[in-house]
């Protein structure tokens, strides 16, 4: 098993998820961008 990652290497690998999600949802057009600002304010809501 691996050992836990470091709350810096989390930190930095959510931030390149989330970014690299953004850039799929833009390309992919009207609809990509709709599902991922749906699915970021919910989860900004339960937070």
């Amino acid at each position: 098993m691996l050992p836990a990652f470091s709350d810096e290497d989390l930190d930095t690998f959510v931030t390149a998820a989330w970014s690299a999600w953004q850039t799929m949802a833009e390309e992919s057009g009207e609809e990509g961008e709709r599902y991922y600002n749906t699915v970021t304010q919910a989860l900004s809501d339960n937070q």
